[in-house]
């Protein structure tokens, strides 16, 4: 079986959406289909990739855009000449809504709305995405063979807006085997001069909720002589996040690491007490399901689809977005009792064994025999 996957961006670039994309595509390969992936040759810092590659055993087209404008209007349509299903990946890009166009007719499609729901900031990029719902995407979406949703949320957003709910499967994102492995965290903490520390990983960006992090971490750093480790590209916003901690008095307290990936990374998650994701919206938050899979809880928000798999108080704890004490109070619940801690961490890592991709890949291939 062929199938063409096409997504806005593709690995190497990083990020939850570049991340499933990749993982999906490489997994499919692996079970013997012939999978091509289109994509846009830039990142969203200009830099230019090869038009044609192969990357474990994935062929990777880019193109070049005829107009490129924010993270959405990138104006590029695929070529695709022959195949059995069209995957479509990110409602709301131009390339989504061009390629169902072009090819609705020609292939049966799939299509992974990547955040249908999501939170948009801005009263103009609001206005602008509620035009695109109403006129071209929820009718789009209709002209589909099948819609994957990752949350639950992006379900429901669907079904209340006149999507038959027989189109509709929720998958969430796997996560690979290796994050599993047993990695060893001396390196990591002697390279950093760390011994307990609290860790973020994710975009440095003001959607994430850092500030309310770092305030609840100032309330609690002193009596359990704990770090804050922050792991993650800036997205123009660690100038401020700095300034906030020098105004608490715990600049010296913070370690500030641009990204780490693969190795370094999961290093990183299986040193450290537990994960925080204080983020105002959040599709599913990949960390989470990886620090699971290093049996450590998490405390993260009540937003997107968080709440489909972090159980409060089972495997982690939810608090409301932008709850300072409830969040210093959590971190001192998993600082302070040993038996809380490690009760969690073993639910937390069967929580994790449900997001393996050898067990998520299944579900695809199912939908696409569906399909054809």
């Amino acid at each position: 079986m062929k199938i063409d996957i096409v997504i806005p961006f593709f690995y190497p670039v990083i990020g939850g959406a570049e991340i499933y994309g990749y993982e999906l595509s490489r997994k499919l390969v692996s079970r013997g289909y012939d999978v091509e992936v289109h994509t846009v040759i830039y990142d969203l810092k200009g830099n230019i990739y090869k038009n044609f590659e192969i990357i474990d055993g994935v062929k990777v087209i880019r193109y070049k855009p005829i107009f490129k404008k924010f993270y959405y209007y990138w104006f590029w349509v695929p070529k695709i000449n022959k195949t059995d299903i069209i995957h479509v990946c990110g409602y709301g890009h131009v390339c989504f809504s061009l390629t169902i166009q072009k090819y609705k007719k020609e292939f049966p499609l799939v299509a992974t709305t990547m955040g249908v729901s999501a939170l948009i900031e801005g009263s103009r990029s609001r206005w602008l995405r509620k035009q695109y719902d109403r006129f071209i995407g929820i009718n789009q979406l209709k002209l589909l063979k099948k819609i994957i949703t990752w949350a639950e949320e992006e379900k429901n957003w669907c079904i209340e807006r006149g999507i038959p709910i027989s189109l509709i499967k929720r998958i969430p994102i796997g996560i690979p085997e290796e994050s599993f492995y047993f990695y060893d965290p001396k390196d990591f903490k002697s390279k950093y001069n760390l011994d307990r520390y609290i860790l973020y990983l994710g975009r440095i960006h003001i959607q994430k909720g850092i500030d309310t992090l770092i305030k609840a971490f100032s309330l609690i750093h002193k009596e359990f002589n704990v770090k804050l480790v922050l792991i993650g590209p800036d997205n123009a916003y660690v100038d401020r996040m700095i300034y906030l901690a020098k105004e608490y008095n715990i600049i010296e307290k913070i370690v500030w690491i641009d990204s780490l990936y693969g190795k370094e990374k999961y290093e990183a998650i299986s040193g450290c007490e537990f994960i925080v994701l204080p983020s105002k919206y959040e599709l599913q938050g990949i960390v989470l399901c990886e620090a699971m899979a290093q049996r450590k809880p998490v405390i993260a928000t009540k937003v997107g689809g968080i709440p489909d798999f972090v159980v409060d108080g089972v495997n982690g704890f939810l608090v409301e977005y932008g709850d300072i004490i409830s969040l210093a109070d959590r971190m001192k619940k998993l600082l302070s009792c040993k038996q809380l801690y490690t009760k969690m961490s073993l639910n937390a890592k069967k929580t994790a064994e449900e997001f393996k991709w050898e067990r998520i890949i299944k579900e695809y291939e199912q939908i696409f025999s569906e399909v054809l």
